[in-house]
Order: C-alpha cells, then sequence, then structure tokens
C-alpha cells in the first residue's frame, strides 16, 4: 500500500496514457501477444529504393561535411550512439558488440524473448537496426547523384 501511494502521484506527470501504455506493454509481453503480433519472417528481398533525380537545392555548405559522413559508411565505418566509431566492414554483423568485441548468441530468439542486459546491454546490438547510416546514405545520393550510395542503402537493408 505504501508503494501505491508513492507511484500514485507519478501518473500525472508521466502522462496517463503513457502509463497506460507502459502497462499494456508490459502485459503483452508477460502473455506472448507481442511475439504473436510481431513474428519472425523472411527477410524481404529486393532494392527498397530506386534512384531519383539529383537535388539541386541542398546548401553546399553542408555538402562536404555529409560526403564524408557517406563516404565512412560506404567504407565500413559505423557510429554508435552518434560518437562512437568501429570500422566493421561493408556489410556488418548486425549481432556483433565492438564495444565487448562479442557476437550476441540469441540471434534466433524473438526480440521479447531476449533479455536487455543478459549478454551485456542489448541497445549495443540494436543500435545500428536503429537506421543511422540510412539516412546520411540517402542524402548523399540525392546530393551527389553517385549510385554508389544507393547501392550500399539497398544492400545494408
Amino acid at each position: 500500500m505504501k508503494k501505491l501511494l508513492l507511484i500514485l502521484p507519478l501518473i500525472p506527470k508521466l502522462g496517463f496514457w503513457n502509463v497506460a501504455y507502459a502497462a499494456w506493454y508490459k502485459i503483452s509481453l508477460k502473455f506472448g501477444w507481442r511475439k504473436r503480433l510481431f513474428p519472425l519472417g523472411e527477410s524481404i528481398q529486393g532494392p527498397f529504393f530506386k534512384g531519383s533525380t539529383k537535388a539541386t537545392d541542398y546548401p553546399k555548405e553542408w555538402e562536404q561535411k555529409l560526403l564524408i559522413a557517406a563516404e565512412e559508411i560506404y567504407n565500413g565505418t559505423y557510429t554508435w550512439f552518434s560518437y562512437h566509431k568501429f570500422d566493421l566492414g561493408s556489410v556488418p554483423n548486425w549481432f556483433y558488440n565492438p564495444f565487448e568485441d562479442k557476437k550476441h548468441t540469441q540471434i534466433e530468439k524473438h526480440w521479447t524473448e531476449i533479455s536487455d542486459f543478459g549478454e551485456g546491454d542489448i541497445k549495443i546490438i540494436w543500435e545500428l537496426s536503429r537506421f543511422d547510416w540510412l539516412t546520411t546514405l540517402a542524402r548523399a545520393y540525392k546530393v551527389s547523384g553517385d549510385n554508389k550510395y544507393l547501392e550500399r542503402l539497398n544492400e545494408l537493408l
């Protein structure tokens, strides 16, 4: 009862809908509903993006910085948490933790069954899947017109 009295004043501060969603999320995980809503499946094949016309209105002062970042990605250097850079090769191992130099072993498990901290912090494993690199490659293609960025983007997807 004491714990409930401490939690109740927080609900309006956090927002009723946020608290309700967090409760729904926890319940749906516990009962396996998320696993059924988001089943494992086969990867989608084929190119995701096709070519388009080159952008002519991109600010020139941004272009060089963008193309440097795109070249890093093209050459296999990926960034974790917008800061830490690691050279992983052109197509990275999506289950690799570069901070600990370890590969995550639970690759066949559904994401709802993976512990947040079981084999290290799962956020590190999932960081590349946040697609920070995607917009950089897409913009580099659009600005430069160089198909290599579009091809790498499709290859990574």
